[in-house]
């Protein structure tokens, strides 16, 4: 609680401090992804990346080494008996040689990965040291092709045909014993000498010559220091971690003390770069380099102990990558260990908290959004963007306006929040500049109008009343004229208004219901006045024009007149050609035209002429006569000159974005958008597509459950040939541009079967049924852009003719004949047959048939171990129900696609009706009792599941419950296997949702006890065996009664008394929980009036309600009819709720509240402090008590924190003139601790457990209990 009332504390400090925040953004801004476990990795340390001459990436780890394709990760860990066996699993380096093996250099032995797939552990040479040789620290390929290892020992190679490993000993100050040394970087120069780090400096290996020596710091010379007092001999004889060579034969090391080093070694003249304790912005960052990557000419990469830095060569300027908290596009920490540029230009990052990566094709655009920390806008939905001389774009969000300077990239949030009342913090809906460079806003209350030279603000609400004429609804566009003037635009009755601050209303257009305009219930997204002064409207209903020189209006409706299609933007070029960004005809291109009735003839650009979407949002035009469109999620550029049409989805490739209507602007060369997430601005000038042409690569092959594709072959395997009855292919495919794998787009085609390539997003396709003869599979794909590489991959088979084919032969020609005739109609019907019988038509999965079949197939070989997966999506009958089974269909899909995406091609899914999913998950027996690789599979399924979804217009957030059941520990039959897996699922979706269970024993009698109780509770009411006992509230210091706690108790005929714990959650499941609720209110009530006539009940009766009971539309009324019918009074009323009721719907909880309260009834906030505890409520609800949670008295007396939280918590009720009341008083230590706090009401064993009636009128004639220490518990 005290955290919780510090950050309420410190959020209200800096909302005070920062009315006008000035955010001096970096210029350079590097939006960084991640990976993670969750996608696939084994650890999140990763140690080194390194990526094969044929496109595939690798991750040396502290758990193994990774292959990674875009799609999926194929691990090698340390498991003796296994195929991926490594020696150890912590991996230190990773290298392709000449013959195209993979070197794996970990603590405890070298493994190669041969062409033929073969795992070795690799020996080194034990000469002249033996110990420590196996620990590999460093991996080279020198130009002779020769392998280079650094031990923990000394320096060894090998020759490219070589076998064996020799040893080149480092001798110190000509000694005749050589030294043993670590080595940490090794590199070869134009000359072909070695340089080497190792323990005592800076080493060189001669060529020809088999010793390396120290390298003689004296002939060192600097030309340019930053600054450093670090000698020359110091600076040398450091540990230089890391080394690269430049393209001009310059050397690059990275000390672990004195910074960066660029070494000429021709001449032995070098640069020194040193950071000073504390570095300024384009300083370098730390003197600690772990690792030096080579961009081009002008920019070196490198990675420290502090982040990442880009160091632009020229100027000797240092962009900073740091992680920043709550911002997951930058670095997840500030140590990394690597970095590393693959062969499309992305910069890759290994860190202890996964891999991060960065695209330069980002470079050119720069995103402002809110941040917990550091923020960069106020609000993350930009609705307009105005833009003033001085290069200022003004920006309305959803929470007021902020001003970007777009040369700087600095942003001033709230500038304006001081001038004006109100004070623009909320929705704003647009922002415009006027001829003289002053500014009017729209929003809700109405106009507002920004005088920059005077720095003020004038007002012009919209309010019942007004002095302006104006109706009492949003604004939604303002545009200011040349005459002074302002047209504005708002909701329904607002019309079209001509406003003059001076004058007032001046005309108003569409103000009455007989007008398309209004009676169509149409409003404004963007205006344009034209060049001959009429206004131009972009609407929900296509374009309405206004001529204010004669007051005619004109309709222009774009595509077919009954269809209403919105205009989101539009825009008037040089030429006069209005351009607007249609809702689905694409960009209308709208030419004025003299000879025609309308004035203007129309054109459209849409999908057909190149678009990649029809559906535009906005548009505007740069001064070399381009156009600049957004659709729902892309940036398009459209060439009117030669209708050239280009697509930049890497320069914006955040998630869930989407752009806004008529949120765009141009200044200079700077493109400004508006979206959902914030403001990205984009230089025009340096903007480019992907030209990366990715290799793409067949990475399984499985035909007949055999695999025939090696994960490090080169060469396409020999022609496999396969039988005619067990031809079921499944091949998975990948494109190696890993700018962003989900935008990667394959076609594919089966020669010999298919007439033509087939397009698809996913990296999977399937065949069966396939006639005999020969066939070659064969794949393309795009890049991250949507641009087709001209690299294809093949796989060739052959299917072997069916046995009777040659008897049709000797049957005689008419047999054969009409054999050939039945095989082509059987081979149609087939294909029809299986695709029906085997795949879901709606997701294209496997349906349940197909998914028992490959179940049966798994469970026929007993040495099999597999999972079998239940998923059935939370909540889906909600979403049909209330946005159409349109939209339950499409979400049923995209479950699907997410589901294939984060399984590898061994495991099998299939959609098993309605939103239940199942999946076969094959895996590895493993010494422990868990099995980590395959709990990670299921939070990964789980966790992607959890992601939003875009459907249409709506966001949805889901879950799903997950059951599991292995096989054969949990069944050995498939039957009982899936009676399992959907127990353990029923028992999460039982426990909450958004959950996975593995089935136990436990697990299955825990539920069929629940289905028992469930079953014999909807008797129990009507038998009479439900029973309401009272337990007392005391004064601290009296010990009096001063109160009473209805609680609900099941007297069961056979099983005696049954706990709540055992029943509530079957009673609010089922919905009897209302009736039961209902029933109980009114026995207390009942109760409670008799014992007020006999003048024994002193204080209230609280009556638990529960979260299904307040969120039915009735409750109040069934409370006062309760109240009416036992007469009791309401004010000896107490409702108690739960914070948990509270958070899930505020302002329907706050309304049912208030009319509770009409009705005199006391409300209490029961168990405050277990769950959310916001401080909000107490201000929020009308609340009358707080029940402390029992939870902080179990840890009261040993733990100082509960006792500073608790003393706070009564403290603050005391003061808002709550009655506080302690629950769960067990001991006299206790009691003397509230009593202490000054907590005046207790509850709990030390007085009394819950009561039947007779025994406590007993209690209540007396008046006052006696203190009993609790033993026992009891469960209330």
């Amino acid at each position: 609680m005290v955290f919780f009332f510090q950050r309420w504390l410190c959020s209200l400090l800096c909302l005070l401090l920062s009315v006008a925040f000035i955010s001096a953004t970096n210029a350079e801004q590097f939006q960084i992804d991640r990976l993670n476990i969750a996608d696939g990795l084994p650890s999140t340390m990763i140690t080194s990346i390194y990526q094969q001459k044929n496109g595939f990436l690798w991750f040396a780890t502290d758990a193994g080494v990774s292959r990674y394709d875009g799609q999926e990760f194929i691990n090698f860990q340390f498991s003796p008996g296994s195929k991926r066996h490594i020696s150890n699993n912590f991996v230190t380096d990773i290298i392709e040689d000449a013959q195209g093996n993979i070197w794996f250099a970990t603590e405890d032995g070298l493994n190669q990965l041969t062409v033929d797939d073969e795992l070795n552990t690799y020996p080194t040479s034990q000469q002249p040291f033996a110990q420590n040789t196996n620990w590999i620290m460093r991996l080279y390929l020198d130009s002779k092709r020769q392998l280079w290892i650094g031990t923990g020992s000394g320096l060894q190679y090998k020759t490219e045909h070589g076998t064996d490993f020799i040893s080149v000993p480092l001798y110190l100050n000509q000694q005749d014993t050589p030294v043993e040394t670590s080595i940490y970087s090794i590199v070869e120069d134009t000359q072909h000498r070695i340089w080497v780090g190792t323990d005592h400096g800076l080493a060189l290996l001669e060529p020809n010559s088999t010793t390396m020596q120290l390298y003689q710091s004296d002939k060192a010379q600097a030309i340019s220091t930053t600054g450093s007092a670090v000698t020359t001999a110091d600076l040398f004889n450091d540990y230089i971690l890391t080394s690269q060579i430049d393209n001009h034969g310059q050397l690059w090391f990275g000390s672990q003390h004195f910074g960066l080093i660029k070494f000429m070694p021709n001449d032995n003249t070098f640069q020194h770069f040193f950071s000073p304790k504390q570095p300024k912005v384009g300083q370098i960052p730390s003197n600690y380099i772990s690792s030096i990557a080579i961009e081009d000419d002008q920019h070196i990469w490198i990675s420290t102990d502090k982040g990442a830095a880009n160091l632009t060569v020229a100027s000797e300027h240092f962009d900073w990558l740091t992680s920043q908290t709550f911002n997951q596009q930058s670095l997840p920490t500030n140590d990394v260990d690597d970095v590393f540029i693959d062969h499309s230009g992305v910069i890759w990052f290994a860190t202890n908290q996964g891999v991060a990566f960065y695209t330069p094709l980002k470079k050119s655009s720069r995103l402002y959004k809110p941040l917990a920390s550091q923020s960069e806008l106020s609000g993350g939905n930009v609705y307009a963007i105005a833009l003033t001389q001085s290069g200022d774009a003004w920006v309305a969000t959803n929470k007021g306006i902020d001003k970007i300077n777009i040369d700087n990239k600095t942003v001033e949030l709230g500038p304006l929040k001081d001038k004006t009342t109100p004070s623009l913090i909320n929705n704003i809906w647009n922002v415009t500049t006027d001829k003289d460079n002053n500014l009017w806003f729209s929003d809700a209350e109405g106009l507002s109008f920004y005088d920059q030279r005077s720095d003020t603000v004038q007002h012009f609400s919209n309010k019942v009343n007004n002095p302006y004429g104006f109706p009492n609804t949003d604004f939604y566009t303002v545009n200011p004229d040349q005459e002074g003037n302002v047209w504005i635009t708002g909701y329904l009755d607002a019309g079209v208004m001509l406003f003059n601050p001076q004058k007032g209303l001046i005309k108003h257009y569409f103000n009455d219901a007989d007008n398309l305009y209004t009676s169509g219930g149409n409003f404004t997204f963007d205006s344009l006045i034209a060049t001959q002064g009429e206004l131009w409207l972009a609407t929900t209903n296509g374009i309405f024009i206004i001529d204010p020189k004669t007051d005619i209006t004109s309709h222009l409706s774009l595509g077919n007149e009954r269809e209403n299609i919105r205009i989101g933007g539009i825009y008037q070029d040089k030429q006069g050609i209005i351009w607007a960004a249609t809702q689905g005809l694409g960009l209308a291109k709208i030419i004025p035209t003299s000879n025609v009735p309308q004035g203007f003839t129309i054109e459209y650009i849409t999908r057909q002429q190149g678009l990649p979407d029809n559906r535009l949002k906005a548009v505007i035009g740069d001064d070399q006569g381009n156009l600049w469109l957004t659709s729902q999620h892309t940036l398009i550029k459209y060439t009117p000159q030669t209708a050239k049409i280009s697509v930049y989805p890497s320069v914006i490739n955040t998630d869930n974005l989407t752009f806004n209507e008529a949120a765009i602007a141009i200044y200079q060369h700077q493109l400004l958008l508006g979206t959902n997430k914030g403001v990205i601005q984009i230089d025009i000038d340096t903007i480019s597509q992907n030209d990366f042409a990715p290799p793409v690569h067949i990475t399984s092959a499985k035909i007949a459950n055999k695999s025939y594709i090696n994960i490090n072959s080169h060469n396409p395997p020999p022609k496999p040939i396969l039988d005619y009855d067990n031809n079921m292919i499944q091949f998975s495919f990948a494109s190696l541009d890993y700018t962003a794998p989900e935008r990667n787009q394959y076609r594919y085609m089966l020669a010999g079967f298919d007439q033509d390539w087939l397009t698809t997003l996913l990296p999977r396709a399937m065949y069966t049924n396939l006639a005999a003869g020969d066939y070659v599979f064969k794949v393309q794909s795009t890049n991250s852009d949507g641009i087709w590489s001209n690299q294809q991959a093949e796989f060739a088979f052959n299917i072997k003719k069916a046995w009777w084919y040659y008897a049709l032969i000797a049957s005689g020609t008419m047999i054969i004949l009409i054999m050939i005739l039945f095989a082509l109609s059987r081979i149609k019907q087939m294909r029809e047959l299986s695709r029906r019988a085997n795949f879901d038509s709606l997701t294209g999965l496997a349906n349940r048939f197909h998914f028992n079949q490959q179940l049966s197939l798994l469970m026929s070989n007993p040495y099999n171990t597999a999972a079998v997966v239940f998923i059935d999506l939370d909540h889906f009958k909600e979403v049909n129900d209330s946005m159409g089974h349109d939209v339950g269909d499409e979400l049923i899909i995209q479950v699907g696609k997410r589901l294939q995406h984060c399984l590898s091609q061994q495991d099998v899914l299939a959609r098993l009706g309605g939103d239940e999913f199942a999946l076969i998950i094959p895996y590895e027996q493993v010494a422990a009792d868990v099995n980590r690789d395959l709990v990670n599979i299921i939070e990964r399924v789980r966790q992607t599941l959890n992601k939003g979804y875009q459907i249409n217009q709506y966001w949805l957030n889901s879950s799903a419950s997950i059951g599991v059941a292995c096989f054969p520990e949990d069944g050995k039959d498939a039957k009982t296997l899936l009676k399992h897996a959907d127990t353990a699922m029923y028992a999460a979706k039982q426990n909450g949702r958004n959950g996975s269970y593995f089935f136990n024993e436990t697990l299955s009698t825990a539920l069929l006890e629940r289905l028992l109780i469930k079953d014999q509770l909807n008797n129990a009411m009507s038998d009479a065996q439900l029973e309401v006992h009272y337990q007392p509230k005391c004064c601290v210091d009296t010990h009096e009664i001063v109160g009473l706690e209805a609680l609900l108790r099941w007297n069961h005929p056979q099983h005696g008394m049954i706990s709540p714990s055992r029943f509530i959650d079957q009673a609010e499941d089922s919905g009897l929980i209302i009736d039961i609720g209902l029933w109980v209110l009114e026995q207390a009530c009942q109760q409670g009036y008799r014992w007020l006539q006999q003048g024994i009940l002193r204080g209230n009766i609280s009556v638990n309600i529960s979260p299904v009971q307040l969120s039915q539309p009735t409750i109040v009324d069934d409370i006062a009819a309760i109240l009416e019918r036992t007469a009791f009074p309401a004010h000896y009323l107490e409702l108690e709720i739960t914070e948990s009721l509270l958070i899930k719907d505020l302002k329907t909880a706050q309304d049912v509240l208030l009319a509770l309260k009409q009705l005199r009834v006391r409300i209490a906030l029961d168990d405050f402090g277990k769950g959310y505890s916001s401080l909000n409520y107490l201000t929020q609800f009308p609340i009358d008590t707080l029940k402390i949670d029992k939870g902080f008295l179990s840890s009261i007396l040993p733990e100082e924190t509960s006792n500073i939280v608790l003393r706070n918590i009564i403290t603050l009720g005391n003061e808002l003139k709550l009655d506080v009341i302690a629950e769960g008083v067990e001991t006299h230590a206790q009691l003397l601790k509230l009593k202490q706090y000054n907590c005046k009401i207790v509850q709990g064993f030390l007085f009394s457990h819950a009561l039947d009636v007779t025994q406590l009128e007993v209690c209540l004639l007396h008046n006052k209990l006696t203190l009993c220490e609790y033993v026992e518990v009891e469960n209330e």
